[in-house]
């Protein structure tokens, strides 16, 4: 006897647009305010929680770019 249906899960194929200002990546947004660009993530502590810093140009552009991968620019820059 089953008490429910399983189905196969799947992500968006399609990511969302780069705008001038943001980049949107799978758990981290990098956002220009002012001349200040702030990288927001889902932190992987346990239950996780979201976390805001304030990151350099170079670093915007490499992500927006996609010349660096997050999971390297967090390991780059020590962060959790």
């Amino acid at each position: 006897m089953e008490y429910y249906d399983m189905e196969e899960g799947s992500y968006p194929s399609e990511k969302k647009d780069k705008k001038e200002n943001e980049f949107v990546g799978d758990g981290w947004s990098v956002e220009r305010i002012d001349n200040m660009y702030i990288l927001t993530y889902l932190s992987g502590e346990l239950q996780g929680r979201l976390k805001k810093i304030i990151i350099s140009y170079d670093d915007f552009i490499l992500l927006k770019n996609e010349k660096i991968s997050f999971y390297d620019f967090m390991l780059k820059n020590n962060l959790s």
